[in-house]
């Protein structure tokens, strides 16, 4: 896919791979794009039984990249968004503390 994430499929599974080693395979900005896309992609993919997640070197993934200074708000969306993301897996009605929409 990218130099921050590699995908094949193979007999219904995809082998998704976080690739920063370097950086213990740490969440930056243009990662986390990069897999939010290729989670889209997967979703239509024909044949897709299953997903597995893995990092390439030592480590699956040390969280978030503080280095590059992004606000949390990009890599992971504001309360709001994590919230109806988890409503929707749930198949609930999202639930707002502070009144204001996703």
């Amino acid at each position: 896919m990218t130099d921050r994430v590699q995908c094949r499929i193979a007999d219904g599974v995809a082998d998704v791979r976080l690739d920063r080693p370097e950086k213990l395979n740490a969440l930056d900005d243009a990662m986390s794009t990069v897999l939010t896309d290729a989670g889209a992609a997967l979703r239509d993919e024909p044949g897709l039984r299953a997903v597995v997640l893995s990092g390439n070197g030592r480590s699956f993934c040390a969280g978030l990249d503080r280095t590059e200074r992004e606000s949390l708000h990009t890599i992971m969306g504001s309360p709001n968004q994590r919230e109806a993301a988890a409503a929707a897996l749930a198949g609930r009605t999202p639930t707002f503390t502070d009144g204001a929409d996703a």
